[in-house]
């Protein structure tokens, strides 16, 4: 036995130079590897949380839009209390106040009516929530509007102004929209395709009543709300999504 309790005739060796070059070689590729793996696992994370916002954000939309619809009033468009009546500027009045107004409808150009660039729809609902007990209606005006891809939707609380008033708010609701477009079935009419009216109020031939006249069966369905309103939206990351909303308000 030597001095450091060694065996005589051991041979104590070590690592060799290429031995530890390849063991260094193997943790780096080991490293290497395992930072691909969970830069991949990472982006994909971020890619879910991305599609499931925009997956919530669409969502909202619909939501927004089916309560709107689901509680619009058969109120028709009040005449101001003040000032000048936008609707009197236009034909539409010689088939009665509407309940619901989009663009182009009865040849109206709704952006110019509401002093709103974009707008595609207006309308009037109920069952305006009032936590806070505040001395207002409980019916809200609504306009839907696009404007340079970005769906907007503003709101006024309803006291008889006129429809060229300011909004009380706006929410941007999404982005990316490419279009956004709207289709109507009136009351009593069985759906297909000759019967949705892409304009509300439809634009009437030329039976319809003159102002002061009873109304013709057609234009007191232009008087009031559609049945149903088919809403189609299209934008860069889902496509076109169609859905149908049935008013509750219509009669």
């Amino acid at each position: 036995m030597n001095r450091f309790n060694v065996p005589a005739g051991h041979n104590q060796r070590g690592f060799t130079l290429i031995e530890l070059l390849i063991a260094m070689a193997l943790t780096v590729l080991i490293g290497a590897m395992s930072y691909r793996f969970l830069d991949t696992a990472l982006a994909v994370s971020e890619q879910g949380t991305d599609v499931l916002q925009q997956v919530n954000t669409i969502e909202r939309v619909w939501l927004l839009l089916a309560a709107d619809l689901q509680h619009a009033s058969a109120r028709h468009a009040a005449k101001p209390a003040t000032g000048v009546d936008a609707l009197a500027m236009t034909d539409v009045l010689a088939h009665g106040r509407p309940a619901l107004l989009s663009q182009g409808g009865a040849s109206l150009f709704l952006p110019s009516i509401l002093q709103r660039p974009g707008a595609q729809l207006w309308l009037v609902r109920t069952g305006w929530s009032n936590p806070l007990q505040q001395q207002r209606s409980e019916l809200q005006r609504v306009a839907y509007r696009v404007v340079d891809g970005e769906l907007f939707r503003d709101y006024w609380p309803e006291r008889n102004q006129r429809l060229t008033d300011a909004p009380a708010g706006s929410l941007r609701l999404l982005q990316g929209v490419e279009s956004l477009s709207f289709r109507f079935l009136p009351v009593g009419v069985l759906p297909g395709e000759d019967t949705w009216s892409r304009e509300w109020p439809p634009v009437l031939g030329a039976d319809a009543a003159a102002p002061g006249e009873d109304l013709h069966p057609v234009d007191e369905l232009a008087a009031r709300l559609p049945a149903a309103v088919e809403v189609q939206l299209q934008s860069g990351s889902f496509g076109t999504v169609n859905r149908i909303f049935l008013l509750a308000g219509a009669r």
